[in-house]
């Protein structure tokens, strides 16, 4: 049986996702195909490279994302991830789509024509900045002459190049907030609907549906509880423990 795990986007929020699969994996269920956006591109990267969840975990928990995320000099946004390409290549081997262990589609949206692409070859680092790149914070990402921002924008939970698998799981880490009413409070929300509008799709698609409740405590930016971001989807696998069990 051909098992697909897609990954929605969300920053931090993230590393939730490889607590949720940590125990999956504990329970002798692996994945086949991989489909993230965004921070979930990258998530799925280090799995399809055949990293272990905990070990990714480790991995994301020990980068020094200040040093990796630069001022962007020309004002058309705050920050750029190019030094972030070099750094996921030469640790960590995600230079290709062709050094992978397992099929993996990134997901970006096309910043002129707002097309919505599952890439699965060529540059891999470069392909995962493109998905991280959340305009107006990070300026869009060029390559090959053309431009890309966040995948989350167009799709955040990518199921679409999966739907030929057996078996779809799809984990969203972006439940809907519940803020006080003021202008930052409205701003947050106003992001997360948008990266929530778009998953009804996969939703309905998908053959698993997981939403950790418990990232709602937790910001996109919020690297300093990583911790209880990645217990959050740990403590969710365990809650569906009976569904697991009867599932294969």
């Amino acid at each position: 049986m051909k098992k697909a795990l897609i990954l929605s986007g969300g920053g931090a929020r993230c590393v939730a996702q490889l607590g949720y699969v940590s125990y999956l994996k504990e329970m002798g269920i692996e994945f086949d195909l991989f489909s993230g956006s965004s921070g979930g591109a990258l998530v799925a990267a280090f799995l399809a490279k055949g990293y272990d969840p905990f070990e990714a975990y480790q991995i994301i928990k020990k980068i020094n994302f200040k040093k990796l995320i630069k001022f962007n000099f020309k004002r058309n946004s705050l920050f750029h991830l190019k030094k972030a390409v070099l750094f996921l290549e030469d640790e960590y081997g995600l230079k290709s789509f062709d050094d992978l262990e397992k099929k993996l589609f990134v997901c970006v949206t096309d910043y002129e024509s707002y097309e919505t692409l599952y890439i699965n070859s060529g540059q891999l680092a470069h392909c995962l900045m493109a998905s991280c790149s959340l305009i107006p914070l990070f300026e869009p990402y060029m390559i090959e002459d053309r431009l890309f921002i966040d995948g989350g924008f167009s799709d955040n939970l990518p199921v679409t190049p999966c739907l030929k698998s057996d078996f779809t799981l799809c984990i969203n880490v972006n439940p809907p907030l519940r803020l006080k009413n003021s202008f930052f409070a409205n701003f947050y929300r106003a992001a997360f609907i948008l990266l929530n509008s778009n998953i009804k799709y996969s939703k309905d698609k998908s053959d698993k549906f997981v939403e950790i409740q418990e990232c709602g405590e937790f910001s996109i930016f919020d690297t300093k509880n990583f911790d209880r971001i990645y217990k959050a989807g740990l403590q969710k696998a365990k809650k569906d423990r009976e569904y697991w069990l009867g599932c294969f």
